[in-house]
């Protein structure tokens, strides 16, 4: 292939090729003008590798990682308790944002009202309200029944608006028919047993 001379400096030349294509070559005492038939081409320049190119990926990631950190904290770490006693005696565990990230049953009627059912990640709200629904389908709640709620935190303004909340939340949802009241059930009384008679 021939070249054409069009620029030269003291070690490169700049020549033109039959393709038209302007290429930087190194000068072997060309002249302008001048044509030749093999050139020593420069290596294309590599393109400069940029920290940032690196950098930004890393601290996005790191980030992100970060905020998933956080919130997974907040989320899954308990804010506080509900203790929910109609003779199934229930506990849910409930994060910062309301949302119960655990439910037990506390006695054997408590495991039976929550055995098939998925709490994680439901407002505590929906929560008391289900488990109302399913000891009412269960016979362990009727009309004129009662529910004891028990709001535990180390954070007395939650504590106080989870209580206020759940009982409001509950007498709505049963219409009423069951008395909703704050504190814990009082333990049956026993049967008092008759005096002997001599």
């Amino acid at each position: 292939m021939k070249y054409l001379v069009m620029e030269c400096g003291l070690s490169y030349a700049v020549v033109l090729d039959g393709e038209g294509r302007f290429l930087k070559v190194a000068n072997l005492g060309y002249e302008v003008g001048q044509t030749v038939d093999s050139v020593v081409e420069f290596a294309p320049p590599k393109p400069a590798l940029r920290v940032w190119k690196r950098i930004v990926p890393l601290a996005a990631a790191a980030a992100c990682a970060l905020v998933v950190t956080v919130t997974g904290g907040l989320l899954l770490t308990p804010y506080g308790t509900v203790r929910m006693q109609i003779n199934p005696d229930v506990m849910m565990w409930v994060n910062r944002t309301s949302h119960v990230v655990r439910l037990e049953g506390l006695n054997e009627d408590g495991r039976q009202l929550i055995e098939g059912y998925s709490a994680f990640g439901k407002s505590m709200e929906a929560v008391s309200d289900d488990l109302a629904d399913r000891a009412i389908q269960q016979g362990y709640l009727e009309d004129g029944g009662s529910i004891a709620l028990t709001v535990d935190s180390e954070h007395e303004e939650w504590k106080t608006a989870a209580e206020e909340t759940l009982i409001l939340e509950l007498e709505v949802h049963l219409d009423g028919s069951v008395q909703v009241t704050a504190g814990e059930m009082p333990a049956p009384s026993a049967t008092p047993t008759p005096a002997p008679t001599p």
